[in-house]
């Protein structure tokens, strides 16, 4: 584990380091360190050379809002409340990691977009939070040099900082500017954008201001790229989906592909049905689970470990390199850097109650190897995957291992039958978070 005490000063003194938190939605592990090579000298290539690189992490919840307040709480979805995108916030005995770094002296403060209203009360316990309007939130504009200029003033300031900011420019509508057009530099639309949120973060975040700063990039989730456009004509038919006046048409029969595939007991059908769709939050195989996570910065050394890891190993691990401690849920810890690998680690997986595109509420297990769901009504369509034999899970082995997979449910639903929901929103705050979330397409 990492060490409580933080690293000494020449003099001595325990440093508590700033650490800037980057949340990238709809990040794809293999997109960011694998399928895609970006150019080695931007931002992710020298994060991942300089840091400690996490290969097999993964989202507790295909969806920004469950995920991120696991992130916030080291807890999951069941254990925190926050299980969908609308009518419940932040229970008020749910702590967060804010309100221990700032016990430890930190300034906190988080610069979000998207789902994550102020409505959640999941960032009532920093000093400084903004909640910026997606068509504002792209870093290529004005909140770029913001967040630029707001880092600069951290350091100057002399008090160990907490920074957490949320980046939309991979969420649809994708933003990709201009200098990144074209299948010259990549196959699809996301990865161009990737490419451009890469050179970006260079700009805003160069290394010569962060060099005593711990930096940790993460996905909140992954996305399904099956369809994924590959230019403006591509482009265009998917965004029928989230267009007002077509996605009353266009996404219940995405609905309905989803759950005819997701309660068929057909291999085919459970494989390639809930896949057939671009987005995500409506199933758990991989694409939408594995997402990237580097850490770089003091107290942090080089390398990298295909540990099984998730979102709520993030509070306690922010803690204890702030020489703090931070209370998680059921098997939230802090991470280890030494590369070994826990053969027992189960990570517990939901899919959100509300989606971009409504459709079954799904639950799972995943260990190292094995990763085993269901239909949270009733357990119908269950799957069982062998991960490491069959990593693209096109083989439902459950009839060949029906005493493995009898384990996992039992273990799968004794953990969530204490499972809670958050505190209801007034319904004035649903009205007005269901009407933002209307805007981003979310909801017809």
């Amino acid at each position: 584990m990492i060490d409580k005490t933080p690293p000494p000063n020449a003099e001595g003194t325990p440093i508590r380091p700033p650490i800037l938190f980057l949340i990238v939605d709809c990040l794809r592990a293999d997109r960011a360190f694998a399928e895609v090579k970006l150019a080695p000298d931007r931002y992710l290539g020298r994060l991942a050379r300089r840091g400690y690189l996490f290969t097999t992490a993964v989202t507790v919840a295909p969806t920004t809002t469950p995920a991120v307040a696991t992130m916030l709480t080291g807890l999951y979805p069941f254990e925190h409340g926050l299980r969908g995108l609308l009518g419940f916030a932040r229970p008020a005995d749910v702590r967060t990691v804010a309100a221990a770094l700032r016990e430890a002296g930190y300034w906190t403060e988080a610069d979000v977009a998207g789902p994550l209203v102020p409505q959640l009360r999941l960032f009532d316990e920093f000093d400084e939070y903004r909640w910026v309007h997606w068509r504002e939130a792209s870093l290529h504009g004005p909140r770029g040099e913001r967040i630029a200029g707001r880092v600069r003033e951290l350091q100057e300031a002399g008090q160990p900082w907490f920074l957490v900011v949320h980046l939309w420019e991979l969420h649809e509508p994708r933003q990709v500017p201009a200098g990144f057009h074209g299948p010259a530099l990549s196959r699809t639309v996301y990865d161009r954008a990737l490419a451009a949120l890469d050179a970006r973060l260079s700009e805003v975040f160069p290394d010569d201001l962060l060099t005593d700063a711990v930096v940790c990039l993460i996905g909140d989730h992954g996305e399904n790229l099956r369809f994924e456009p590959r230019g403006k004509v591509g482009k265009g038919f998917a965004n029928l989906l989230w267009w007002r006046p077509t996605r009353r048409l266009a996404q219940p029969i995405a609905r309905r592909l989803i759950r005819y595939g997701a309660h068929s007991d057909s291999k085919r059908l459970l494989r390639l049905a809930p896949r057939a769709l671009i987005t995500h939050g409506h199933h758990l195989l991989e694409p939408l689970l594995r997402v990237p996570f580097v850490l770089a910065g003091p107290g942090v050394p080089h390398g990298s470990s295909d540990a099984l890891v998730s979102h709520t190993d993030l509070a306690p691990t922010f803690c204890q390199l702030a020489g703090t401690w931070f209370q998680g849920g059921v098997g939230a810890d802090g991470l280890r850097f030494d590369g070994s690998v826990d053969a027992d680690r189960r990570v517990f997986l939901e899919t959100a109650w509300l989606t971009p595109i409504p459709g079954v509420h799904q639950i799972g297990l995943r260990t190292p190897r094995w990763k085993y769901m269901e239909l949270a009504d009733g357990g119908g369509g269950a799957a069982l995957f062998d991960l490491e034999t069959d990593p693209r899970e096109s083989r439902n082995v459950i009839t060949r291992y029906p005493d493995l997979a009898r384990e996992l449910r039992e273990e799968l639903r004794a953990a969530l039958a204490a499972a809670r929901i958050g505190e209801r929103m007034t319904d004035e705050s649903s009205a007005l978070v269901e009407r933002r979330l209307a805007d981003l397409g979310y909801v017809s």
